[in-house]
């Protein structure tokens, strides 16, 4: 068993920023996706301080030495809406139910009483993840390359 931690991410700092995004490339990169693919995702793949900072950031933290593992970032669109923006693992620990904690204690920690849904943008891989913890398809978005459509789904909270 794996001795986690998960915690609010308060004072991002940009090397935080830069393993961050490094999660998130490998962990996108873990799909067999090509690297021209991988290329033209980057922009979206990488996170920054501020932004960390404008929005709920959690990381999943190994123990003893709290070393990154994965992270969320939750932001609220409107009163009613929170999107998860980032959901990401490295790419050794998928699988093994720590999404779906992260995603849990995220959400708990993010929703108030106002919040009516919650949305995603969903990797197409990743669409049978959200569908399992209770979202459903309500659009797709376009994206590269091509016609490439990403599933965004979305949870009721009421």
């Amino acid at each position: 068993m794996i001795d986690y931690e998960i915690n609010r991410l308060e004072e991002p700092t940009p090397e935080d920023a830069r393993y961050l995004s490094r999660i998130s490339k490998a962990s996108k990169a873990h799909w067999g996706y090509p690297p021209e693919w991988l290329e033209l995702w980057q922009e979206d793949l990488e996170v920054s301080p501020a932004y960390l900072a404008q929005n709920q950031t959690f990381v999943l933290c190994l123990r003893p030495d709290r070393a990154f593992i994965g992270f969320c970032v939750i932001c609220e669109a409107s009163p009613e809406l929170l999107w998860v923006e980032h959901l990401w693992l490295l790419p050794e620990y998928i699988g093994q139910g720590l999404g779906s904690a992260l995603l849990q204690r995220s959400l708990e920690e993010c929703i108030l009483p106002e919040h009516r849904s919650v949305r995603v943008v969903a990797d197409p891989n990743a669409a049978a993840f959200y569908g399992s913890r209770g979202f459903s398809v309500i659009d797709y978005h376009p994206s590269q390359p091509g016609d490439r459509r990403l599933p965004v789904m979305e949870k009721s909270l009421a």
